[in-house]
């Protein structure tokens, strides 16, 4: 991350999620010089912290005297670099904590399992080395549920277990805790591209895509589907052009989603951050922010909210 962040837009967010700000002490946002990590380059893609204090990281990043990048690191709480973590190749984005202290970590879009010593662990294989399964992919995402199965996303993964008729390409993929393909599950696939997805309260994925179909039926940009990967058709976003980046999931069945996109429910506006009623339709309680994207550009790009995370008290907070 480059620059100071914009301490008016966290402001502004807090309050539009149903945040009293009259009453927060005005701490100065000041640079804290007793953490120093001496990364040198080139990006630092996810942040877990432990529970020890110490930080694991996920990106491309390079210490003083090193020639090429690793994938992860782990760094103690003064931000030191912990050199009795390992670099295993493999990693760079995002990080799922798991059990035993051991984690999935986004490989471009295939996640690796890791231990708690930053080595790759061995009961869990690389999922393109499973059988039946072939990644070309560009791009998506993964979920991981607590028995250590993994669902994936993303664009021209493509299947070949014939036995069970899973064969072309296919966009949500099953695997199972060690890496293979799960055979006991139905794939899923649509006329394009899946890219990020979550789980929300009901079990249920809520997911951004390219096509206009998906297992052959109509569905927006943004569409739900069940818990095995069926398309929800009781969710209707109007979303026809743009990407979902972040997702927070209410117990209600409503869903903050934070990215870049227009929806048909209203015409003509960019929208960067919404909160969808469970049909999918906009929560007409929630003021939808506008966001300047800067005078050479298109409302259609430009400004975009990336990351969402629950905070107290029913509130968030949104970065971008």
């Amino acid at each position: 991350m480059r620059g100071r962040p914009d301490i008016s837009f966290l402001w502004l967010v807090a309050a539009l999620l149903g945040a009293d700000t009259s009453a927060w002490p005005q701490v100065p946002f000041s640079l804290d010089t007793s953490f120093r990590t001496q990364i040198m380059d080139q990006n630092v893609n996810a942040v877990h912290v432990l529970e020890d204090g110490k930080i694991f990281l996920s990106g491309r990043i390079r210490y003083p005297g090193e020639i090429s990048v690793r994938s992860v690191a782990r760094v103690l709480a003064d931000g030191a670099q912990d050199l009795s973590f390992a670099s295993a190749t493999g990693g760079g984005g995002k990080i799922m904590p798991w059990v035993d202290g051991k984690y999935y970590v986004g490989n471009s879009w295939l996640p690796r399992r890791r231990l708690s010593d930053g080595l790759n662990d061995p009961t869990f294989i690389p999922l393109y080395q499973s059988p039946y399964f072939y990644s070309g992919n560009n791009g998506g995402d993964y979920h991981v549920f607590p028995d250590g199965r993994v669902l994936i996303s993303g664009a021209s993964h493509t299947l070949s277990d014939t036995v069970r008729g899973f064969v072309g390409n296919y966009d949500l993929i099953w695997f199972s805790n060690e890496g293979y393909l799960d055979t006991t599950r139905t794939h899923r696939n649509g006329s394009g591209a899946v890219y990020n997805f979550a789980e929300l309260a009901d079990g249920k994925f809520i997911c951004n895509g390219t096509g206009s179909t998906f297992e052959g039926l109509p569905v927006d940009r943004i569409f739900r589907v069940h818990a095995d990967g069926a398309p929800d058709t009781t969710f209707n976003t109007g979303v026809f052009i743009g990407t979902a980046l972040a997702y927070l999931s209410l117990p209600d069945g409503r869903v903050y989603v934070g990215g870049n996109f227009q929806t048909t429910q209203a015409p003509g506006d960019t929208l960067r951050l919404v909160r969808f009623m469970p049909d999918g339709s906009l929560d007409p309680a929630f003021n939808i922010p506008h966001f300047y994207s800067g005078p050479d550009l298109s409302p259609s790009f430009g400004a975009a909210v990336t990351n969402l995370h629950p905070w107290t008290d029913g509130r968030a907070i949104a970065t971008g």
